[in-house]
């Protein structure tokens, strides 16, 4: 059964008519809803710096992107099914969707616990994953012993997922880098304790290891993602089975232009509350470490139109306290 051409059409006309002539009065500025979802709360008090030790940002024009509608790639889901051996129809996600409309390839598991694996996108969103159903959790009832084992270590897991990218049609240059050129990537653990029936022992042991990449900006700048904005993760179990993808990368389409702002004037906008943060307590006196001009997006579930550029402050008070404040580009 083939996705229903008239509901693709409609989700596929672009959210706005994009033209890279637009001027800057087209774009309007973000609502409250959207800044508390991106860049968290705007600060209540004043903040002084008392020294600037980072690099002056640069003098140049940061691009402001309109985020285009998302469309089924028919052909990318069938092949992620064929690779991973998921056997199915194209088919619309059923059931409670939460209004949401997706697409799916789905195969019974062939056990009895109800897991099944799938191969989804969502196309009012843009989410696009690969799925078992998989925790990593492995528990022999019969001789009550955990059965967790070769689960890969970080590198191991990072080496994994890169070869995945072809067949998702991404490669490194769609992934961000530091500014040395290295690959930026973070890893993460799902553990589980118990104690040890055989030298009675309390032990953590990992059962999923996740690998996450982050969206590269195409005209510079680095992704601020909440959630699964602008990420790329993948999760391996035992014996280094792929247990799920997740990715949600926005489709930028670069509209406008902001004006750049100096460390001076990022100074002035600390000093009159023009900044936001998730920290709840900022300090009133600190030390700038580092700026980045940064492009926060919030997660899949925010139908976010622009991503905007902000500078991306890292500061330090007198007691050694961190924090991360956001303050926007002039547009």
């Amino acid at each position: 059964m083939r996705p229903n051409l008239k509901i693709l059409l409609c989700f596929c006309v672009p959210l706005l008519a994009l033209s890279a002539e637009q001027g800057p009065k087209s774009i309007p500025r973000p609502e409250a809803d959207e800044l508390e979802r991106t860049v968290g709360e705007r600060i209540e008090a004043a903040v002084k710096v008392r020294s600037w030790t980072a690099p002056e940002p640069k003098n140049t024009k940061p691009a402001i992107y309109a985020v285009a509608a998302p469309q089924l790639d028919e052909i990318l889901m069938r092949r992620v099914a064929q690779t991973f051996g998921v056997t199915g129809e194209l088919k619309r996600i059923s059931g409670d969707t939460l209004g949401q409309l997706g697409f799916e390839i789905r195969e019974a598991a062939n056990t009895n616990s109800g897991k099944y694996r799938t191969v989804y996108f969502w196309l009012s969103t843009g989410r696009f994953g690969y799925d078992t159903g998989d925790d990593g959790y492995r528990y022999d009832r019969i001789t009550k012993q955990h059965d967790v084992r070769g689960v890969p270590d970080k590198e191991e897991a990072k080496g994994k997922a890169l070869d995945i990218l072809p067949i998702l049609s991404l490669s490194t240059n769609d992934l961000e880098h530091y500014p040395n050129g290295r690959l930026k990537w973070s890893s993460s653990g799902s553990t589980i304790s118990y104690t040890d029936r055989v030298d009675n022992q309390r032990k953590i042991v990992v059962i999923a290891r996740h690998v996450s990449f982050y969206q590269r900006v195409p005209y510079g700048g680095v992704t601020a993602g909440v959630g699964d904005g602008g990420r790329l993760r993948f999760s391996f179990v035992s014996e280094g089975k792929l247990a799920s993808i997740e990715l949600f990368f926005r489709k930028l389409v670069k509209v406008d232009e902001a004006k750049p702002k100096s460390s001076k004037e990022i100074i002035r906008d600390l000093r009159s509350q023009n900044a936001w943060s998730w920290y709840r307590t900022i300090a009133s006196a600190m030390t700038i470490t580092s700026c980045d001009l940064a492009y926060p997006q919030a997660n899949s579930w925010f139908q976010q139109e622009y991503v905007r550029p902000f500078y991306m402050l890292n500061g330090t008070d007198s007691d050694g306290r961190t924090a991360t404040l956001f303050v926007p580009a002039e547009w």
